[in-house]
């Protein structure tokens, strides 16, 4: 088990690095993937961002080995799984 959320770098990193995929948001699918994330438009601006236009629908439900085999989705109601995620999206390369 990795348990990123112990590792969470922060609301304020999290922030910073979530600025560089600001121009996502006004893209009408990355609306969509807020609505599955709470509305979250931030957060699905990065997932956007980071997974790309063709997979991202896919890898939300898809069980990530660094989320613990749980899906992005599963992170979703959460706020340690939700600080999970965004581990992870800032680590990823």
């Amino acid at each position: 088990m990795h348990h990123l959320e112990r590792y969470y770098s922060g609301n304020e990193n999290w922030i910073v690095f979530s600025k560089l995929y600001e121009a996502y948001k006004d893209i009408e699918k990355v609306q969509g993937l807020a609505r599955k994330f709470n509305d979250d438009l931030i957060l699905a601006s990065v997932i956007y961002g980071r997974i790309g236009d063709e997979y991202y629908l896919t890898w939300i439900e898809n069980k990530i080995p660094a989320l613990d085999h749980l899906t992005p989705l599963d992170c979703n109601n959460d706020i340690s799984l939700i600080n999970r995620l965004k581990e992870m999206l800032m680590r990823m390369p």
